[in-house]
């Protein structure tokens, strides 16, 4: 398995009021780069002149798949790991994030949401107030009924923007998650797969 998601600490390399290039490098030491491998034969390929191109053709090699984030992060305060549920038969939308406290006094907070598409705000969910202690993380949730919500399906793919807004006891903004999602509700019923409360075909190919 070659698969693994990650995150780096680019700070301390970071030239501060300067153009800084970026370059990630992924090394991977169970790879059969070397004779002693056992499948290093299958990596050089049985025909001359199949080398590395035969075997990363038919195998997962090391490589970035994906999208790569550039994440600005407060020093104090932060959120992270945004999470969106909903549920449609009774349009209920859950923003999930963990909310981290880095200070040494105990904070007060207030989160605000909202979603919007092409930068036009659709739907505000009730504010909350979280209280945290010096040097914790939590988990904090918000939630709301959005009654003019649009449903995702193959058919018609709509996707919207969820924004999450952090700000201190004084109204002051210390962070800011977004993430894009589908209003979507997908169950498995007995031998049924439902999507929105309806049964889909399957088809096998």
């Amino acid at each position: 398995d070659f698969s693994l998601s990650t995150k780096v600490m680019i700070s301390p390399w970071l030239v501060y009021g300067e153009k800084n290039d970026l370059t990630l490098f992924v090394s991977l030491k169970s790879l059969p780069l070397s004779p002693e491998h056992s499948r290093y034969k299958e990596y050089c390929g049985f025909r001359r002149g199949d080398g590395a191109d035969w075997w990363f053709n038919w195998n997962p090699g090391p490589g970035i798949s994906g999208n790569v984030f550039l994440n600005v992060r407060p020093r104090n305060v932060s959120l992270d790991n945004l999470r969106i549920v909903t549920t449609t038969n009774d349009k209920k939308i859950l923003a999930a994030a963990e909310l981290t406290n880095r200070t040494k006094q105990t904070q007060i907070f207030r989160l605000d949401g909202r979603i919007s598409r092409q930068s036009k705000t659709l739907f505000q969910l009730p504010g909350v107030t979280v209280k945290l202690a010096p040097g914790s993380t939590r988990s904090i949730s918000l939630s709301g009924i959005w009654k003019d919500a649009v449903f995702w399906s193959p058919e018609h793919p709509n996707l919207f923007r969820f924004h999450l807004y952090l700000r201190d006891s004084q109204g002051i903004p210390q962070d800011e998650l977004s993430t894009r999602f589908g209003f979507r509700d997908i169950k498995i019923q007995g031998s049924d797969f439902l999507l929105n409360g309806k049964k889909i075909q399957r088809s096998a190919l």
